[in-house]
């Protein structure tokens, strides 16, 4: 499932799906998962050589600020990826002293019915962005973490740079608090089977 510009949901394979543009191929990195991705300024969608799994930026304003939160749509499910739970929208690239830059993630699946009404758009119409708390499996959940990071090392927030083939290269780092989310399996459905 994706979201289009307007902030309607359709399944991937829909009439309506958004295709990436052949351009962006042009310009594509390997992920450690074998995938091939590549970004897409029009629809601040990162693609991947299959249909069933990419990453959405979507951009929001709490509290008169700007931030992201990134959505991996992932073999039917879609798990935000965000600063922490009280801060959803808040997370930006960040610069460290030495000029080098980095994303920190701190919550992984936040709650899509908070997520729902705090992010608006035209005419405050909202709509559920995610559909899954957790990754199904962890193998699913590594090959998931993998890929963000992968797709993420190459991209600091500047669409239109990386649109002018702009190299960009960033840490991503989860925090302590979601490393031992992680490790205990909190972030998986079938850990506790």
């Amino acid at each position: 499932m994706f979201i289009d510009g307007d902030g309607n949901e359709h399944l991937v394979g829909s009439a309506y799906e958004i295709e990436p543009l052949i351009t962006g191929k042009e310009k594509s990195y390997v992920s450690r998962t074998g995938l091939t991705f590549w970004f897409d300024l029009n629809t601040r969608t990162v693609w991947t050589d299959r249909d069933d799994v990419f990453l959405h930026e979507h951009e929001s304003y709490d509290r008169d600020e700007p931030g992201f939160v990134f959505i991996l749509h992932i073999e039917g499910r879609s798990i935000a990826f965000s600063k922490s739970s009280e801060q959803r929208f808040m997370l930006t690239s960040s610069v460290r002293e030495d000029g080098s830059r980095y994303w920190e993630f701190g919550q992984i699946g936040a709650q899509y019915e908070n997520l729902a009404k705090v992010l608006t758009r035209p005419l405050s119409q909202t709509f559920k962005m995610t559909n899954a708390k957790q990754f199904a499996n962890a193998t699913q959940q590594e090959f998931a973490l993998t890929l963000v990071e992968d797709i993420l090392s190459h991209f600091m927030g500047n669409w239109l740079g990386l649109a002018h083939g702009k190299e960009q290269s960033a840490d991503v780092i989860f925090t302590k608090e979601l490393q031992q989310r992680i490790a205990r399996g909190e972030l998986v459905e079938d850990a506790k089977q």
